[in-house]
């Protein structure tokens, strides 16, 4: 926000004698107070009504337009972006070649349905345009024209219901990783942070997708590739749509239903478990160099905020799931801790083992300073007592060392 005002007053300064500035999707903004003080304080500056002429268009979110009450305001309604809808089905269904070959009576038929039942929506004709490019035959054409659904939800609806059942656990974890993430993810991070299972002691390379590319084939019209190749959910209403009450109550496809806490826990914890088994790999290797480039997911781990794991709720199921019980484990946990001291056995590996300890010791120190706070019952202090215990125990003997 800070950089955004200090444009405007740049902006403002510069020798122009008129400044047009369009804010395009304020209601996507996730904490949009500050951004509307900002902005009316803008507004009200003398240089602003003389020099700087602001437009801001959102969906009429009841806050947004009480803020803009008092100002110059018009609604954008179906009927007005009608002719521009018009052309883009043209131009889009000029890209399905077999609908071509369909007499111009039916093509004229299938661009007006979709016109006419868009309500103003590019999005809803997108997606059923990529569902009629699936199409093989006329009669599923003409199936998927005549049951065309209403609205975005139900489209929605629609695509994840069309997902084979053997693909729900990773379309899940694709999803809940494009909405808890920090950035968007290059495709090679999307397919290798998918693949990883937190539940499992280590990242198995055999669960990696062979073929990364297929990523993209799961979701359908909910995710889409940027021009720099990032991978990130098709559009806004997909967030809405997945975090949406209406999608946890809608019985089978309430497993799709998704938490932007919940999703971001869930990327800690598997961002422990892959950092784990790259110090586990770079502490094996002894005097050979770590090659960065067999991980695809340590540049997004060290792009990651560390209050990521700071995190109790993420953080104990990971530790109390993971902490090794047995002393092979605890030895390669400490081994792993310990490589990053120096002199390290592989100068060039320095770096990356420096990292790894970093985030393990953070994850161990936050699980242990939050259990001796907490107010737990008997039984539950009995059951953790030998987790926390022992992350002490070593915590303190690394300390020592």
């Amino acid at each position: 926000m800070d950089v955004l005002n200090a444009l405007l007053q740049q902006i403002a300064e510069a020798s122009f004698s008129s400044i047009h500035i369009v804010i395009d999707g304020v209601d996507e903004c996730p904490d949009r107070q500050p951004f509307k003080q900002m902005l009316l304080a803008q507004l009200n500056h003398p240089r602003t009504t003389s020099k700087i002429k602001i437009l801001v268009s959102s969906r009429p979110e009841h806050d947004l337009r009480k803020t803009w009450a008092n100002r110059p305001q018009f609604l954008i309604l179906p009927q007005h972006v009608l002719p521009s809808l018009e052309v883009h089905v043209q131009k889009e269904l000029l890209k399905l070649p077999k609908l071509l070959q369909l007499p111009l009576s039916v093509q004229v038929d299938i661009a007006t349905s979709l016109v006419c039942r868009a309500d103003g929506m590019f999005r809803w004709v997108q997606c059923q345009i990529d569902a009629l490019r699936k199409t093989r035959t006329s009669r599923a054409l003409q199936n998927a024209l005549s049951t065309l659904p209403d609205g975005l939800f139900e489209t929605y609806d629609r695509i994840l219901k069309q997902i084979d059942e053997s693909d729900h656990e990773h379309v899940i974890r694709i999803l809940k990783w494009l909405v808890g993430s920090e950035r968007p993810m290059t495709l090679a991070e999307l397919a290798e942070a998918i693949a990883i299972d937190p539940t499992k002691d280590q990242f198995d390379l055999s669960d990696r997708f062979m073929d990364p590319d297929e990523v993209l084939e799961l979701c359908g019209s909910l995710i889409s590739v940027r021009h720099d190749r990032k991978v990130v959910l098709a559009h806004f209403s997909v967030q809405e749509y997945l975090l949406s009450n209406q999608l946890k109550q809608s019985g089978e496809l309430a497993k799709f239903a998704l938490d932007d806490l919940v999703s971001r826990q869930y990327i800690s914890r598997c961002l422990l478990t892959y950092v784990y088994t790259v110090g586990l790999h770079i502490q094996q290797l002894s005097q050979h160099a770590f090659d960065e480039s067999k991980y695809p997911l340590l540049q997004y781990a060290k792009d990651t905020p560390i209050p990521r794991f700071h995190d109790f709720i993420a953080i104990s199921s990971w530790a109390e799931a993971h902490f090794p019980s047995d002393e092979k484990g605890y030895a390669e946990l400490r081994n792993i801790i310990q490589y990053a001291k120096p002199p390290a056995p592989h100068e060039d590996n320095y770096i990356d083992a420096w990292f790894v300890q970093v985030i393990l010791l953070c994850a161990l120190m936050c699980y242990w300073n939050e259990y001796l706070g907490l107010k737990r019952t008997e039984a539950t202090r009995i059951a953790m007592n030998a987790t926390s215990q022992r992350i002490g125990e070593m915590l303190v003997t690394l300390q020592l060392e």
